[in-house]
């Protein structure tokens, strides 16, 4: 049994104080807001593991297996057993679970396992696409409708709606009802039931509440509500129950399982060609900032009101150092994070070498390198939003407000681990492109994929090309 696996408990926090000391400094490691205050005992510790914000941030951090694992537990009744688990996700799950109850997500004895309630709330009401179950979807039904279900369907009459829900639900619960009911299905029956299968499982359609008898069914949507394989939703949706659904599926909540991550093989480079590569632009990066320092301290550019650099002056710089206006962008944003630039705080402002730019020339060319690249590592501002427009259709400006992004560090640690990660031959470094590289990061974190971490994983690879982080592709 694992030691933070309580038989006895009755609650998460029951469980968290029977777990040893380490177990819990694991804890407050892997979850590290946890710790901030900190919890006065193990009561206000499990209260904080189960706020909203402490639970988002958790599920936001787990790779695509454990978040799968934690979606077939919210679509499996509780408690359950992890052979339930390995078999609705159709791989292990062990793993998987293991991880879930280290970081507090998940409690109980072994073969009783339980989400935290919160879990459920941060998922939202369709888990992995799933409806709701069949006892919560038929419970919008009128006693009448209820009745007249049962009647259908050639159930014994009941004599309350409890009893007809428990009886309805255990009917259509079983999949052989399920696949007995589709078999004989009129034409467009499962063409429609297709569209919701994997979600979204909501449809919509006009009075949906309208009352379905055998002289109504004149339409596929009809004939399923008549069998109770559609729910209504409200008048003017339906929904596919989460039990119909998983039948569907065959037994799955998932496509597939995705216990390993994508594949980064792809074509490689000799060492010494990257270092070579990487050693070029990272001379270059470095005299590049160089002769900023020496453009604004010979001409330092206004600051404009909104605290930006001018367009018009970030053309100027650009042609003078002779790179593009997105070169000439990255160059102040890094110089400024590195605090080789900024305000000479003047009552008419402008933007000019910093004192630590005089130290930071007198380095050599590799601890000058080091400074760029820990700042540009460290920093939440993006400067590949330089030019694109806020949500007022404002443009963005160098180093102007709206260019921070607080996953953004962290983003370009991982993508650096990646990188380093990915297998090659001795002599040899992993080229594996963008797409891999992103496939590779949506697995890792799923809760955070979209086109805008997409276009911050383009941009944090070319900035690492830019400063000879990397090299050679």
């Amino acid at each position: 049994m694992s030691p933070s696996a309580d038989p006895t408990a009755r609650s998460l926090a029951d469980e968290l104080r029977a777990w040893p000391a380490d177990r819990l400094a694991a804890l407050l490691r892997d979850r590290p807001d946890l710790a901030v205050p900190i919890p006065e005992d193990l009561t206000a510790l499990a209260t904080r593991v189960s706020s909203r914000v402490s639970v988002q941030r958790a599920l936001d951090g787990l790779d695509t297996p454990a978040l799968q694992v934690v979606e077939v537990l919210a679509a499996l009744p509780e408690p359950t057993a992890p052979g339930a688990v390995t078999r609705r996700w159709g791989s292990p799950a062990a793993p998987q679970l293991a991880r879930l109850r280290d970081l507090a997500l998940v409690w109980g004895p072994p073969r009783g396992i339980r989400l935290v309630r919160t879990v459920r709330d941060v998922l939202g009401p369709h888990p992995a696409g799933l409806g709701p179950p069949l006892a919560e979807a038929l419970d919008r039904r009128s006693p009448q409708r209820l009745a007249q279900l049962l009647t259908d369907l050639g159930l014994p009459p009941a004599a309350d709606p409890e009893t007809a829900l428990t009886g309805l639900s255990a009917h259509l619960g079983d999949p052989g009802t399920v696949r007995s009911l589709l078999d004989t299905a009129p034409d467009g029956v499962l063409a429609l039931l297709d569209r919701l299968t994997w979600g979204p499982p909501v449809g919509r359609v006009a009075d949906a509440d309208r009352p379905i008898g055998p002289d109504t069914m004149h339409r596929p949507v009809d004939w399923l509500l008549a069998h109770g394989l559609l729910a209504v939703a409200d008048n003017a949706h339906l929904v596919l129950p989460r039990e119909v659904g998983l039948v569907l599926r065959d037994g799955r909540v998932h496509r597939s399982p995705e216990p390993s991550p994508p594949s980064l093989s792809g074509p490689t480079r000799s060492t010494a060609r990257v270092v070579g590569a990487a050693t070029g632009t990272a001379a270059e990066a470095v005299r590049l900032v160089d002769a900023l320092g020496a453009l604004l301290g010979a001409a330092p550019v206004p600051v404009l009101r909104s605290g930006g650099l001018g367009v018009r002056d970030l053309r100027r710089i650009a042609t003078a150092l002779d790179v593009p206006e997105s070169a000439a962008a990255r160059l102040t944003e890094i110089a400024r994070a590195a605090g080789l630039i900024g305000t000479d705080q003047e009552t008419d402002p402008h933007w000019a070498p910093t004192p630590a730019f005089d130290m930071w020339r007198t380095g050599t060319p590799g601890q000058r390198w080091a400074d760029l690249t820990e700042a540009w590592l460290a920093t939440s501002r993006v400067p590949g939003l330089v030019g694109t427009r806020d949500e007022k259709d404002t443009p963005r400006q160098a180093l102007g407000p709206g260019l921070d992004r607080a996953e953004a560090p962290e983003l370009r640690r991982r993508i650096l681990r990646v990188l380093a990660d990915a297998p090659a031959p001795d002599g040899q470094c992993a080229a594996p492109g963008p797409e891999p590289v992103r496939a590779y990061v949506d697995w890792a974190r799923p809760r955070r994929a979209g086109r805008a971490r997409d276009a911050l994983i383009g941009w944090t690879l070319d900035e690492a090309s830019w400063l000879g982080v990397t090299g050679a592709g």
